[in-house]
This record gives C-alpha cells, sequence and structure tokens, in this order.
C-alpha cells in the first residue's frame, strides 16, 4: 500500500476505530509522529480522530502512530505512513486573440 499524501500546506483529519469496536480508555489516545520537524498529530478531546498538520518540506517515510487501551489493556498500534509533497502549481489560464477580421 501506498503512503498517504499530504502537500506541505495541508491538513487531514484521521479516524480513530478499533477492530474489533470497543470504546477506548479514556485520556489513553495517544498520537506520536516518526518527524516532528515534517509533521503534527494531535488527538481530539473525543479521541475519534487525529489532526495530522504538514508543517514544511517535502519529506517521505514519515510515520503517524496512536497508541490506546481498553479496559487498561494496551491495544496494538495504529500506524499511517505519510509522504509530504509540495502544492500542486496552479495552472494559468492563457488567452490569445487571433487576427481580427470584417464582419460580414
Amino acid at each position: 500500500m501506498a503512503d498517504f499524501q499530504l502537500q506541505t500546506n495541508q491538513n487531514v483529519t484521521v479516524a480513530i476505530g478499533t477492530t474489533p469496536t470497543a470504546t477506548l480508555d479514556a485520556g489513553s489516545v495517544t498520537a506520536e509522529v516518526s518527524d516532528q520537524s515534517a509533521l503534527t498529530a494531535v488527538v481530539s478531546a473525543d479521541q475519534t480522530s487525529v489532526l495530522v498538520t504538514a508543517l514544511g518540506p517535502a519529506v517521505t517515510d514519515v510515520s503517524v502512530t496512536v497508541n490506546g487501551s481498553v479496559g487498561g489493556v494496551a491495544c496494538l498500534p495504529g500506524v499511517l505512513p505519510i509522504d509530504t509533497v509540495a502544492p500542486a502549481a496552479q495552472v494559468q489560464i492563457t488567452l490569445t486573440p487571433g487576427t481580427p477580421v470584417t464582419n460580414a
């Protein structure tokens, strides 16, 4: 599976879930980033998502790891590999008039 791509000027909300479905212990969810100069990851107050924000230059192989527990037992972590990429350049439309002719 290819890494998720995020432009260097973007952020994305990543949903947190469990398999099988379970309620994560209050206050147990944390998010860590493998390269803190490239991304930040902030867990929402309700622990249902993580806001991932790109910080700067394009990098590859950065990962966001989310940990938590259910019933006091640590869950297997969720890991999302991310590449940050330069924003796509906007395309400029150009208009070039032809040679004028007399109306018929």
